[in-house]
C-alpha cells in the first residue's frame, strides 16, 4: 500500500522541480549526491529484497508534456527500473545504463506516474539500484491535491493551490481569486486557477460529513428479576454537530417472562445522510428466586407401627406458576418405633 513521504522538500528538490506530492511503496527513495545529476543530486532506489518492488509515484492532472532523467545499476534484464503511467509501464532500463532523458505525453485528466524499482528473486549485480532526476512539466498547470475536494462544514478550508510549470524552472505557485466564502452552510464552489494561457478548476462541496453521536441514558447492561413487570427502556440521546439532537430509532425488544439476553440496538441519521455509529445495551432476565415448596398434609405425621407407610409427598413452584420436581430424602421403618425425618428439595433450571 502507498504511503506519503515525509519528506516532500527534499524529493522536490533532488528533482529539481516544487511543489509536487509523492507517495512511496517498499523501501523507498532517497535523495543522493550524484555527479552527473542537474543540480548535484538525484533521488535513489533504496535496498530492495528479492521479489520485492521499491516505487515512487505522484499524480497529476493532464493535458502536459513531460520529461525525466533517468539511470540504473543492475543485473541486466532481471532487476530493472520501470516508468508507469496510470498502472501501464511504458518504458525500463536494466543493466548498465548512464544518465538518459525520457519524455512523456498526458491526456486530459488525472494520471499517476511511477517510478519502480523492481528485483527478481536470484543474484544481483553492480550497484542494484536505480535513479531519477530532473524532473520537468513543459507548459503545464499542476492542482495539487484533489480536484473534487469534500469539506466538513464549519472548518476553515485551506487552499491546496496549484503550479504553473514552462519548462524553464522549478515552477510557479498559482493561487485563485475564487473562494470558499461561507463554510458554515452546505454548498457547492468552483475554483479556477489560471496561468500561462491555462486554466484548470477545483470543486469544493462543503457538506456536514460528521455523523450523529448516540449516548445512552442508564447502563450498557442491565439485570432485570424475571416476571417482573414491563421493561421500561432508559433509551438513548443522539447529537449532531450541525443538526443538534436527533432522533434516535430503537428496535429490540425485552420479554420478562423468559429468562435469557435481550440486546436492543440505537440508531440515529441526521439530515444530511450520515449514520451514527450504533449503540447497544444488553438486558439479562434472570431468574434469581428459590423454588417454593409446600407440603402435603401435615408437617407431623403419627404413624401406626407395621401399617405401611404412604408419603403424601410436596409441591414445589418455580415463580408461582412453574412446577419442578421435588426430590425425597430418607425413610420410615414401620417395624421399629421411633421418629423418622423426610428432607424435600427442589431445584429450578437456573
Amino acid at each position: 500500500m502507498a504511503t506519503p513521504l515525509k519528506a516532500q522538500t527534499a524529493y522536490n528538490t533532488a528533482l529539481d522541480i516544487k511543489n509536487l506530492e509523492f507517495k512511496s511503496l517498499g523501501a523507498d527513495f532517497s535523495t543522493v549526491s550524484e555527479e552527473e545529476a542537474i543540480g548535484g543530486s538525484a533521488l535513489a532506489s533504496n535496498p530492495t529484497a528479492d521479489n520485492g518492488k521499491t516505487a515512487l509515484s505522484l499524480t497529476v492532472n493532464g493535458p502536459l508534456n513531460g520529461s525525466f532523467r533517468w539511470k540504473v545499476s543492475s543485473e541486466y534484464l532481471f532487476d530493472k527500473l520501470v516508468f508507469r503511467i496510470d498502472g501501464s509501464e511504458v518504458d525500463f532500463i536494466s543493466g548498465l545504463r548512464r544518465w538518459k532523458t525520457k519524455s512523456f505525453s498526458l491526456s486530459s485528466g488525472e494520471h499517476t506516474l511511477e517510478w519502480s524499482y523492481e528485483k527478481d528473486g536470484n543474484n544481483s549485480k553492480h550497484a542494484d539500484r536505480g535513479w531519477v532526476d530532473y524532473l520537468v512539466f513543459n507548459h503545464a498547470l499542476v492542482l495539487h491535491g484533489d480536484k473534487d475536494i469534500f469539506h466538513e462544514i464549519g472548518n476553515a478550508f485551506n487552499d491546496p493551490g496549484a503550479t504553473y510549470y514552462d519548462g524553464s524552472g522549478p515552477g510557479q505557485s498559482v493561487t485563485t481569486s475564487d473562494n470558499v466564502s461561507n463554510v458554515s452552510v452546505q454548498g457547492n464552489y468552483t475554483l479556477t486557477y489560471s496561468q500561462g494561457g491555462l486554466s484548470v478548476t477545483r470543486t469544493v462541496t462543503v457538506k456536514d460529513m460528521t455523523p450523529p453521536l448516540i449516548t445512552l441514558q442508564g447502563d450498557t447492561e442491565q439485570n432485570v428479576m424475571m416476571g417482573a413487570p414491563l421493561y421500561i427502556d432508559p433509551g438513548a440521546l443522539a447529537f449532531d454537530a450541525f443538526d443538534g439532537n436527533v432522533n434516535v430509532t430503537v428496535t429490540g425488544e425485552v420479554d420478562t417472562n423468559k429468562q435469557g439476553d435481550y440486546v436492543i440496538t440505537y440508531n440515529a441519521t441526521d439530515s444530511t445522510g450520515n449514520d451514527a455509529q450504533s449503540v447497544i445495551r444488553t438486558v439479562h432476565v434472570l431468574d434469581t428466586l428459590r423454588p417454593v415448596i409446600t407440603l402435603n398434609g401435615s408437617g407431623t405425621i403419627i404413624q401406626e407401627a407395621t401399617k405401611p407407610f404412604i408419603d403424601p409427598g410436596a409441591r414445589a413452584q418455580d415463580n408461582g406458576d412453574t412446577a419442578v420436581l421435588v426430590n425425597i430424602g430418607g425413610t420410615v421403618n414401620v417395624n421399629q418405633l421411633g421418629g423418622y425425618t423426610l428432607t424435600y428439595n427442589a431445584s429450578d433450571p437456573s
